[in-house]
């Protein structure tokens, strides 16, 4: 039973007696160009291994098939597969072929009443004064001023060259980012809201409407307290907001360290490297 991996426009094909049993679909991020990415229905592989597997052990001494090896040798490119934290069996069949499971990205959906008892502003009275519940904390935060700047005035491109720095350092041990400044900052949000000290850009949060797009941070340290500030400023306008929080983004987990949230599904992006390739 003849058993072969057959090369197609958007991917690979697996074909058993010249006939198609199962695809692997490839394509590429043109932001992280590096790693190519793979979409499958991972019962149609593992029918198609077992069929191959089948098929080498009439024959003695033959090294056993890899089919990852095989495409990440073909595309010249690691590996990458994303995945919700339920596919469960699909992220063990990964595991089991060499895909190490690199980052996970939380979704959140927040209201004013699930920040943690230390961040959270209580509103009092007619008049719209605040009750704050984390004195230390909230007298720490207070001292962070934060501004606010559009698409064309020169903070906001300062605020995209620092996210461009610091997006690019917490991804290149993943996906490097492959896109260039003037395209990253185009496909930003256009509003942005920052703080600066000694009259350079050290935190910024690009948002759309309720969501938080991106934050970055050059001082963790302060981070934190402009985080409180920027949520208490969208919970004025809004009654929820929403964001992503990648495990590999301290800025991004100390905006989620916020929340008290219950554990939740997670986004994860498996990879798989081929030692020579690297």
């Amino acid at each position: 039973m003849e058993t072969n991996i057959v090369k197609c426009d958007d991917g690979y094909q697996l074909e058993r007696q010249g006939q198609p049993v199962a695809k692997i679909t490839t394509y590429r991020n043109p932001y992280h160009l590096q790693n190519c990415y793979l979409k499958f229905d991972q019962a149609e592989i593992t029918a198609w291994e077992k069929a191959y597997q089948a098929q080498h052990e009439q024959h003695e001494g033959e090294e056993s098939f890899d089919l990852f090896r095989y495409i990440a040798t073909a595309e010249n490119s690691p590996l990458q597969v994303m995945l919700s934290s339920g596919e469960k069996e699909k992220a063990e069949f990964l595991a089991a072929h060499g895909f190490n499971k690199l980052r996970m990205c939380y979704e959140l959906s927040v209201k004013q009443s699930d920040l943690k008892p230390a961040c959270q502003r209580e509103r009092t009275g007619r008049t719209g004064r605040t009750r704050e519940t984390g004195r230390i904390e909230r007298a720490e935060s207070e001292r962070v001023a934060i501004k606010r700047a559009i698409a064309g005035e020169t903070a906001y491109a300062a605020c995209g060259e620092l996210l461009y720095e610091y997006y690019r350092a917490t991804h290149a041990p993943i996906s490097p980012l492959t896109v260039s400044l003037e395209q990253f900052i185009e496909d930003l949000p256009l509003e942005v809201f920052y703080s600066s000290t000694d009259g350079q850009v050290s935190q910024a949060a690009f948002v759309e409407e309720n969501e938080i797009a991106y934050v970055c941070s050059r001082d963790m340290d302060k981070f934190t307290s402009f985080a409180q500030n920027l949520v208490d400023k969208l919970f004025n306008s809004y009654q929820s907001i929403f964001f992503e929080a990648d495990d590999v983004d301290p800025a991004g987990m100390a905006l989620k360290g916020l929340f008290a949230v219950a554990e939740q599904e997670t986004f994860d992006t498996w990879v798989y490297r081929v030692a020579k390739l690297n």
